[in-house]
Order: C-alpha cells, then sequence, then structure tokens
C-alpha cells in the first residue's frame, strides 16, 4: 500500500489524539487519587483502622474538633509530623470536621508554654472550649479523651470507706486501683466517703460503689446508704462470701437475695484456671452490657437473684456464667455437683435493678464478687471493659466505651496511591508502548 502525504496526515493527527487522551487519563486519575480517600487495611488485627466502638462514638459527636499537634519540623531521627499524620488520619476519615493544626515549638515557644507542651510531638485536643493534651499516641487514649471532653459535666463517684473495702487508690492485690485510674481516665472524679463522719452522702454524686466491706456496717450508716438511694441516687455493690455485712435492710429495699454458695465451673480448666473462676457464657440484652464483647472471669461468684418484696424495682439479669457448671453450697474444697442441693448452671452473677424517678431513672447493679475487678483478676479477658461499661450506664453514660488496646503482630506495607499510578502512567507505560511499537515497526521492516 502506497503511503502519500495525506495519509501520514492522517496516522499523525491519530497519534497526536492518542498522546493527548493518554495523557488526559494520567492526569485525570492523579486529580482523582487526591481527592478520592480510600484504604484497605490489611493487618490481621486491623491495627490500622478504628475499632467499630471509637467510630460509633465518634459518630456520634456533633461540634468540630481542632487538634494541635506541637511536632518540630525535623530534629536528629527525622520528623514526628508523619507519624501523628498516620495516628490522626483515621479520625479525620470518620469526622471530617476534625480540623488537625501543625505547630512548631522551636519556632513558636511562647504557644508551646502556653499549651503546656512538655514533650515534643503532643497534641492539645479542643473540643466545645475543653482542652486536654495527649502524649501517648494510641486508639484508647485519644478516644478517652474525646468521652472527656465529651461530658456534659464532671461527675463524681463516691467509694465507702471504713470497712476494709477494696480500696480504689489501694495497690494490693485485693484493691481496685486499676479499675479506679480507668474511671479517672474516662473524666470521673474519684473520692472517698466514711458514713462514720459524715451524715449524708452528697446528692450530687453521680454514684455510689460498695466495694466488699470485710466488716459490718453500724445501723446509722445503712440508714444513710438508704437514704441516698430513696433520694433516687445511684449503687454499684459489689457483694462477697456470701455476706450483706449489716446491709440486708439495703438488699431487701431493692429486692436483691444473695443465694448461698460459689459458682464452679469446668470450663476454666481448659484456661488453666481454678473451677471456682467462672466465665461469662452470656451477657444478657441489656444497655449496661452492649459493649461487653469479650468473655469475662467471675472468681469465686455468687448468685444474685430477685425476691418477690413490695420493691419497686424491676430487675434484668446481665451476665450469666457456668452454663456447664454449678453453684456449690456445702463442700467448697472438693466440689461436685449434688442434684439435691445445687443449683445447676448457668448461674447469674450480675443484675440491674431500675425504678423510674420524678425526672430520671435510678439505676443499681450488683455483681456477686468484687474479684473480678481487683487489680489482681482485673486484666483477666474482659473484666476491665464489663466494669468500666456498667459504670458509664450507671451514670448515664452508656453511650460511652473503653478500648482496649490491640497488640502488633505482623509487619506494614504502606503505598502512596498518588505516586504509584503517576509511575505507571509515566513511566512503566509509555516504555511499554515505546518497546511495543518499536518491535512492530522492526518485524514490518523486516517483512
Amino acid at each position: 500500500m502506497k503511503i502519500d502525504k495525506k495519509l501520514k496526515n492522517q496516522f499523525r493527527i491519530q497519534n497526536g489524539i492518542f498522546v493527548i487522551l493518554l495523557l488526559g487519563v494520567a492526569v485525570s486519575l492523579s486529580y482523582l487519587c487526591n481527592k478520592i480517600d480510600l484504604q484497605w487495611d490489611v493487618t490481621s488485627n486491623k491495627r490500622h483502622s478504628l475499632s467499630e466502638t471509637s467510630l460509633d462514638f465518634i459518630s456520634r459527636i456533633e461540634q468540630p474538633i481542632t487538634i494541635t499537634a506541637f511536632v518540630s519540623k525535623n530534629d536528629v531521627e527525622g520528623s514526628l509530623r508523619p507519624v501523628i499524620h498516620g495516628f490522626l488520619e483515621p479520625y479525620r476519615r470518620a469526622k471530617p470536621d476534625i480540623n488537625i493544626i501543625y505547630i512548631d515549638p522551636r519556632e513558636n515557644p511562647k504557644k508551646a508554654e502556653d499549651a503546656g507542651i512538655r514533650f515534643d510531638g503532643e497534641l492539645v485536643v479542643e473540643y466545645q472550649g475543653r482542652k486536654e493534651n495527649l502524649s501517648t499516641l494510641t486508639e484508647q487514649e485519644l478516644t478517652n479523651l474525646f468521652v472527656r471532653l465529651s461530658r456534659a459535666s464532671d461527675k463524681t463517684i463516691f467509694v465507702l470507706q471504713g470497712h476494709k473495702e477494696r480500696a480504689l487508690d489501694g495497690n494490693s492485690p485485693r484493691d481496685i486501683s486499676i479499675f479506679g485510674q480507668q474511671l479517672s481516665k474516662t473524666g470521673f472524679k474519684v473520692a472517698g466517703v466514711n458514713l462514720t463522719q459524715e451524715l449524708n452522702i452528697d446528692q450530687s454524686a453521680s454514684l455510689l460503689i460498695i466495694a466488699s466491706p470485710k466488716s459490718d456496717l453500724l445501723p446509722g450508716e445503712t440508714n444513710r446508704i438508704k437514704r441516698f438511694l430513696e433520694a433516687g441516687g445511684n449503687l454499684l455493690w459489689l457483694l462477697e462470701n456470701n455476706e450483706l455485712r449489716g446491709m440486708n435492710v439495703l438488699a431487701e429495699y431493692i429486692g436483691l437475695k444473695l443465694a448461698n454458695g460459689i459458682t464452679f465451673d469446668p470450663r476454666a480448666g481448659s484456661l488453666n484456671l481454678s473451677p471456682a473462676f467462672s466465665l461469662a457464657s452470656r451477657y444478657l440484652e441489656h444497655p449496661a452490657t452492649k459493649g461487653s464483647s469479650m468473655t469475662s472471669v467471675f472468681p469465686y461468684a455468687q448468685s444474685i437473684q430477685h425476691q418477690k418484696t413490695s420493691s419497686e424495682f424491676t430487675f434484668t439479669p446481665l451476665v450469666e456464667v457456668a452454663d456447664q457448671g454449678w453453684l456449690e453450697v456445702n463442700d467448697f474444697s472438693n466440689p461436685s455437683f449434688d442434684p439435691k442441693v445445687d443449683l445447676p448452671g448457668p448461674i447469674v452473677v450480675a443484675g440491674a435493678f431500675e425504678r423510674p424517678m420524678e425526672k430520671k431513672t435510678q439505676r443499681i447493679i450488683a455483681v456477686g464478687t468484687g474479684n473480678s475487678l481487683s487489680n489482681q483478676h482485673i486484666g483477666l479477658l474482659g473484666n476491665l471493659d464489663f466494669g468500666v461499661n456498667a459504670v458509664n450506664w450507671l451514670t448515664g453514660d452508656e453511650s460511652l466505651i473503653t478500648i482496649q488496646p490491640r497488640s502488633k503482630i505482623d509487619q506494614t506495607l504502606e503505598i502512596n496511591l498518588g505516586v504509584f499510578i503517576l509511575a505507571n502512567f509515566f513511566f512503566c507505560l509509555p516504555v511499554i508502548f515505546v518497546l511495543t511499537g518499536g518491535i512492530i515497526w522492526w518485524r514490518r521492516r523486516q517483512a
């Protein structure tokens, strides 16, 4: 075929159009890469993505959040800005009105001093006029900080003292200081109350905790707690050793019956635990257990039951344990199920009591063991989650959550999508086209 000048011009026009279209596609894809934000987390424990509980909570924050990162532009080891950006990016994707500001503390020492900055890379989070600093970059810490800032007002928890209770500030294995620290992290103020010295419990208290006293309360102390309940106060009652410790009047008032015996669970042996450590087999449907997804462990737990009295409280079981176990009544040293006297599982070891008041709903939770929240056992599976979620419900903050940190068990592969596409369209594809065209040209010439 003879190629004349007209045909050559047509080829040139076609080639020109092809090049223009190719460049247009490349530029368009590059533009879309900057506008479209996609993420695919292939890590085995999804540690580069926010947990469902974090996403659910953030979606309910209505007002904008401002995060100011005081970080140097560069130092001997390089800048921390990419690390901070990568940490905050999942939050920004979940809530686009999170405003992130970077300030170099060396260039603006006055701003850093006014913000109370102590470390390079420290964050200042502001929400609705409330501020708090963050120096530990974990999902648990930042989401808990959002929880604290989003509370409508400060809430105080009173803990009964004077009867060798489990102390929220004690360091012994029996105490519950780790639990207390977690409550403080999520914005609660914790204070002790000794009813031999105080005439009444402050009605501004959001919650009273009775944490397994070892000695009986005096009748006057019990009456003061009852007045607190009569006025609508909320209560977390951790029971122990089949003892009400002089608070029988309170149990009758709310309709609580403490069954005699200790729960035994054969399944605990598979986890190298004593059979007296009962495993949660079921969380019943209730706002107080909504965030409890991990199995909790209840050592030496008793059965919480509802006694039919004239009480105005309604009872809802929260946790069942030992679906293959039983409630041992007699022989605790050599337990075996006796159908004549023992109660077969599942056993209810935690229950909620509620009643409507004029302006609110009064809330009480009774747990058949204080060991589950002790320093010695709170780290077992979902014990901490259950305790904090129960307190959140008792104080009217059932929408708030606690998040356990996720471990690093795999490696990281990061790909910059924009650079990847540009490299392909401006280098790899042109090279492929040139090589293909060269091969076709060579073969035609040889023919």
